[in-house]
């Protein structure tokens, strides 16, 4: 798993050449960002950070260069968690997502907050 401080521009993962999680600890909360290709290999990676993670958080799905059905499942997850827990977790929305859930002819339930 490769999990970095935003300032780290030299982060590499050796298993999963091309994704990685970006955390970042705020005031107002977490923000997490995956970069690259969510998918069987490395869904386990953001569910593992989300699973750490309490509190208002932010999963930025902007970077996102690919998603498949498992890498959805995981933020369908997190966000049913979130809902019985109290996590309040939200999404800023990506692309790639918006499109899977037209794919999958699937109704998009996640909660989206504004980019900022």
């Amino acid at each position: 798993m490769n999990v970095s401080d935003p300032d780290d521009h030299d982060a590499v993962n050796r298993h999963n050449f091309g994704f990685r999680i970006v955390v970042s600890e705020h005031a107002a909360g977490t923000v997490v960002v995956p970069e690259g290709d969510l998918d069987l290999c490395t869904a386990p990676d953001l569910e593992a950070v989300l699973a750490t993670k309490s509190g208002p958080v932010v999963v930025d799905l902007r970077k996102l260069s690919f998603i498949d059905l498992t890498g959805l499942r995981v933020l369908l997850d997190a966000d049913a968690h979130s809902r019985q827990d109290g996590m309040n977790l939200r999404f800023i929305p990506g692309p790639m997502v918006r499109r899977l859930f037209e794919v999958a002819q699937l109704p998009d339930s996640l909660w989206y907050v504004e980019a900022r």
